[in-house]
């Protein structure tokens, strides 16, 4: 293979020293490729990863960590068949897979999660029973969907993906479309999976009748509830913004942190406004309702929370 030999006083006798700097592999396409009996060296170590053709078809890598990161960044090139030949998939392919796993994770987000709120008042600590389904529903759509789309399942935090650069225009659009059907679809599953007795007797005993349907304290006013949903939110998205800022090897820890997190702040703050910390959550339950009472205090308090937070980490990231 034309092979340019190298030696020096110091290599050990009968050694057949290949000199990779200089030494190419005339039968390739690719420069600076040497192919030895007993090894493959590119000098810039690029070699092309086979696809096979449901992951062409899907413009998807092994692993799903080439063409999308954890966070839901999003690469358009298409990938090319192996022979080297035209793209073989558009990079529109790749958003469905995306839209689909963000579908998903909100619609068991929000069924998991409203379940555990079909729990009669009467029980013995009805509240942290619902505010653990949350937190493991969090837990169960990040592990699952975490590698593939990231799991926002919350517009909020897909808008703050998109400040930081961790998203495209497009790509936000597609996922908060998503989002806001999937938790619908979430919600609807409730009615179909709950026995009719038990949500009559969940019904019965819940405020203004509403399960799982997020509407602040009837004492409580609507400036406090925005002060409360802004507080809640700007917890979420900090650990968020905490994330982004030392990406994890892997999607275990931040999903279990992030369930943590829910379940702990629903146990303590769900009683007064729902802690809501996310406009799809609240306006999927408000539609199957038929309800909007009192609905832009999530709006306003969330929206001041993004604005806030968004704020902040660019500062904190600026002076670091």
């Amino acid at each position: 293979m034309g092979q340019q030999q190298r030696h020096s006083k110091d290599d050990p006798p009968g050694c057949n020293c290949v000199d990779l700097s200089v030494v190419t592999d005339p039968t390739s396409s690719r420069d600076g490729v040497y192919r030895g009996p007993n090894l493959t060296f590119s000098s810039n170590n690029n070699l092309p990863e086979k696809h096979n053709r449901l992951q062409r078809a899907l413009q998807w890598t092994r692993g799903g960590s080439d063409d999308v990161a954890p966070g839901g960044v999003i690469d358009t090139k298409p990938l090319r068949s192996d022979d080297g030949g035209d793209d073989v998939a558009p990079a529109t392919r790749s958003y469905i897979v995306l839209a689909g796993a963000e579908f998903l994770a909100t619609t068991l987000l929000m069924f998991m999660g409203c379940a555990g709120a079909y729990i009669e008042k009467d029980k013995l600590a009805a509240n942290v029973y619902g505010s653990a389904a949350f937190g493991l529903a969090v837990f169960m759509s990040s592990i699952i969907f975490g590698p593939i789309s990231g799991a926002h399942m919350n517009p909020l935090v897909t808008l703050l993906s998109l400040a930081f650069g961790g998203i495209r225009w497009t790509g936000a659009v597609v996922y908060m479309a998503s989002q806001t059907v999937g938790a619908l679809a979430g919600y609807g599953l409730l009615y179909v999976v709950i026995p009719p007795d038990v949500q009559a007797a969940v019904a019965a005993d819940a405020p203004k009748g509403l399960v799982c349907c997020t509407i602040p304290m009837d004492s409580m006013d609507n400036w406090s509830a925005v002060l409360a949903e802004f507080i809640v939110t700007s917890i979420l998205l900090g650990n968020v913004c905490a994330g982004m800022a030392n990406p994890p090897k892997n999607t275990t820890t931040p999903a279990f942190q992030s369930g943590i997190l829910v379940a702990g702040i629903c146990t303590i703050e769900a009683i007064y406004t729902g802690a809501s910390m996310n406009p799809a959550r609240s306006l999927s339950a408000a539609i199957w309702n038929g309800t909007f009472d009192r609905f832009w205090v999530y709006l306003v308090g969330q929206a001041l929370s993004l604005t806030f937070v968004v704020t902040l980490y660019a500062v904190f990231r600026t002076r670091k």
